[in-house]
């Protein structure tokens, strides 16, 4: 290929089962200027062989092999090695409609976006599997160039705002700054969707449902353990913070107001899911997360406040309040 209008990131992590539909919907784009890089993170199944099968068949198809380290890292090597002008992460057990790279080309290169914005439609495979088939989708703040932080806060206000970084576009050179890498943890894609959206100097987001996320068991969207999840949510929300605690634009309050959600769902997985030992553990962390707000204090939700004061109380009172069991 004379130019590589988009590289395509794969991370490839024991998902031999559905490896191929995802590639294949790739292989089958209409815009046939893009490399497909797929990272297989150590896989244990066939999932390797698999990926090294496509790359023989197909010029396009780059395999690396790496030892596993997790689905940011795995992102973040594929980033090292991309040559496209834009860049787009895929989940290796989804797939994409077959004119979405194409489209989403054409709209970035016209108005020479740093980052488009798209709809998604799930599915599941298995029966007894819940999921809504419309959260992803997008119906507000639609087509219009914008900055970053200003498309960020409408579509918070609107609740269309979606982290997930499979329903992004973005410029390579863009994207691929410092401080877009993804971190070690779960819930990985949170601060670096935030963080590379607010700073976009030319943003737009689109309606079209280029993306079909299966849900399925096991899968990160279904398989997270209590404590682990909340460390990913707590080390996320201290990344919020550090932005908060430094921007003065005209969204610093709405920012603050976003990154609580983070936690409000430690919160909730602290009351409903912990075990004994890991609230005695997260007793420390509790502190250190007062100690952090303690110049916002008046900020937080009232029911964060009385958390983070005595959360043996707050538990009680949530007992009665909502009648949590």
């Amino acid at each position: 290929m004379s130019e590589i209008k988009v590289s395509v990131i794969v991370p490839v992590y024991n998902v031999e089962q559905y490896l191929e539909e995802c590639v294949d919907s790739l292989i089958n784009q209409t815009l046939k200027d893009i490399e497909i890089l797929l990272i297989d993170d150590g896989s244990t199944d066939s999932s390797g062989e698999i990926c090294d099968r496509y790359a023989q068949e197909y010029e396009n198809i780059r395999v690396i092999h790496k030892k596993n380290g997790g689905l940011g890292d795995a992102r973040n090597v594929g980033l090292s090695k991309a040559m496209g002008k834009y860049v787009y992460f895929i989940d290796s057990d989804d797939y994409l409609e077959v004119n979405a790279l194409e489209m989403l080309y054409k709209e970035a290169a016209k108005d020479n976006l740093d980052v488009i914005l798209f709809s998604a439609e799930s599915f599941s495979d298995e029966d007894d599997i819940t999921f809504n088939p419309e959260e992803y989708k997008r119906t507000k703040y639609l087509n219009e160039v914008k900055k970053g932080d200003k498309l960020f806060c409408e579509l918070y206000h609107v609740k269309e705002y979606y982290a997930s970084i499979p329903l992004r576009f973005y410029n390579r050179e863009y994207f691929s700054k410092v401080d877009y890498k993804f971190p070690d943890i779960i819930h990985e894609d949170e601060f670096p969707a935030f963080l590379s959206l607010i700073e976009a100097k030319k943003a737009k987001c689109v309606e079209y449902k280029f993306y079909k996320r299966r849900f399925r068991k096991g899968s990160i969207m279904t398989s997270e353990k209590a404590y682990k999840s909340a460390m990913g949510y707590l080390h996320t929300w201290k990344s919020f913070v550090e932005v908060c605690e430094k921007n003065e634009s005209e969204y610093e309050r709405i920012y603050w107001d976003f990154s609580q959600k983070y936690l409000k769902i430690i919160v909730n997985l602290y009351c409903k899911s912990f075990k004994p030992d890991e609230k005695k553990a997260f007793n420390l962390k509790r502190k250190n997360i007062k100690k952090t707000v303690k110049n916002n204090f008046k900020y937080l939700d009232k029911n964060i406040q009385l958390f983070l004061i005595n959360p043996t109380v707050y538990e009680h009172y949530r007992k009665i309040r909502y009648k949590d069991k």
